[in-house]
């Protein structure tokens, strides 16, 4: 991968190379390798551009360990967008080409999707357009159910579209952009034709894809664990799923923190409900993004040292903000995880 991209290496240039970001990137902290930092990452993608080392197996995992959090770009005192870079890189990259499924997901996420769902085709109106995305319609369907449940118990209705691609952040962040702009022209095309007051995601990545991607400058969008933290006083907590007499606290992504803006607001339902906020907030648990195979020594570390940490603290319940925190820490600690549905009743 030669240089060939004048927007990628303008991206880069922007770098100089001081190592703030160094600090910040959970990675990084692992065992203080440069390769594995943001400034090392930058420095290797320029060196491949310029046509001085080779885009081989050994630097494309180098690359994957990125989990592209954010935290990089927001200590960057210079604007460097790591997240974009590293994108930039993923889409040309022989190594993430051979990473992407030969298989198309779409239709079997869609049919997990319908079954929850009872997805009437002549509807295209509601209070809230709801958008799965890839690890709940693909991993956790029965949420959506539930949602709409909530939802129609306080006389909202609720619409989820029928053969949407829910895959793009799956997409994008794995550089398959091919199958990123082929999501987005299948979604627009849908969406264009129903009317919505509000836009509610699982998952905050396809919150910023949806604010970044599309023209829905009318609309608010937003993560459907805000939307329920904002409101919750219209809505009964279910005690049986978090044992408010033993010690809980919030664990939010470090992406949702980063680009989404995490609103001060929610602080009042945790206060209410003596949920501790603070002790979970800036901490990465390694969920990292949608590789089937995510499972590296950098994830599982990260992930070690987050339970340790759960541990020490004596947490009991821990409410996981992101699908895909939740999915990864399912596989550690799956008796102590709850998702903001599961606190929720009609």
């Amino acid at each position: 991968m030669k240089n060939n991209s004048t927007e990628l290496y303008s991206l880069i240039e922007v770098c100089t190379l001081c190592g703030n970001c160094n600090n910040t990137c959970p990675i990084f902290k692992i065992d203080l390798t440069e390769p594995e930092s943001p400034r090392g990452r930058i420095n290797l993608i320029k060196e491949l551009m310029n046509g001085n080392v080779s885009d081989s197996w050994k630097l494309g995992k180098i690359m994957k360990s990125c989990l592209l959090c954010g935290n990089c770009n927001i200590s960057c005192t210079k604007g460097v967008d790591f997240r974009k870079i590293l994108i930039g890189y993923r889409s040309k990259s022989i190594f993430f080409k051979n990473l992407k499924k030969k298989n198309n997901i779409r239709e079997k996420i869609n049919g997990n999707i319908r079954k929850f769902t009872k997805f009437k085709n002549y509807q295209t109106d509601s209070d809230i357009l709801l958008f799965p995305g890839y690890t709940v319609g693909r991993y956790y369907p029965e949420f959506i159910g539930r949602v709409i449940e909530i939802f129609n118990g306080i006389g909202l209705s609720v619409l989820v579209p029928d053969n949407l691609d829910n895959c793009q952040a799956y997409y994008k962040e794995s550089g398959d952009m091919d199958g990123f702009e082929k999501a987005l022209s299948i979604n627009k095309e849908k969406l264009i034709k129903m009317s919505f007051d509000k836009m509610l995601c699982f998952s905050e990545k396809d919150v910023l894809i949806f604010k970044e991607d599309y023209d829905f400058n009318k609309i608010k969008i937003s993560t459907l664990q805000e939307y329920l933290f904002l409101n919750y006083k219209y809505f009964r907590l279910n005690k049986n799923n978090i044992n408010l007499y033993k010690k809980s606290a919030y664990h939010e992504s470090l992406f949702e923190k980063n680009f989404i803006n995490y609103s001060e607001d929610n602080k009042e339902f945790f206060n209410s409900n003596k949920i501790d906020l603070e002790i979970f907030h800036e901490d990465c648990c390694g969920s990292g993004i949608n590789f089937e195979d995510n499972e590296n020594g950098y994830s599982i570390a990260l992930a070690d040292r987050f339970i340790g940490k759960l541990n020490d603290n004596n947490i009991d319940n821990l409410i996981v903000s992101s699908p895909e925190c939740y999915k990864w820490l399912s596989k550690f600690i799956p008796n102590r995880i709850v998702s903001p549905i599961e606190i929720f009743i009609n």
